[in-house]
């Protein structure tokens, strides 16, 4: 079981449809930080930070958008993620838009350094 901040959810298949961040990412550490990146882009009032972790494996992150839906149904969004043991941290900022699906996909992603 995942705990993002006070919810705990049950991990289910992973949409992999696009690579979040790591393509040696777990796939329970995958559902947990998809499901955070969903929470804070669903937000109605734009700024919101969703905050996922999974003792099993160490990882953890963060999802913060960034601002309000745009007409074309985007949103600007920054992460931080630390994967496997929890010693290396990534910083990211991108941009997801809702498909006809009303999924978030993630169009462009780049590191904060």
């Amino acid at each position: 079981m995942v705990s993002l901040g006070s919810l705990a959810v049950k991990p289910k298949q992973p949409d992999l449809t696009e690579n979040l961040l790591s393509a040696s990412i777990d796939p329970e550490d995958m559902f947990a930080a998809r499901s955070a990146l969903d929470a804070a882009l669903n937000a109605k009032n734009g700024l919101r930070t969703v905050v996922w972790t999974n003792p099993e494996t160490g990882a953890g992150g963060s999802f913060t958008s960034l601002d309000s839906k745009t007409a074309a149904g985007c949103k600007k969004f920054a992460s931080s993620l630390r994967f496997l043991d929890g010693t290396a941290t990534q910083t990211a900022q991108g941009m997801a838009c809702l498909d006809n699906r009303g999924l978030w996909t993630i169009q462009n992603l780049a590191p904060i350094v």
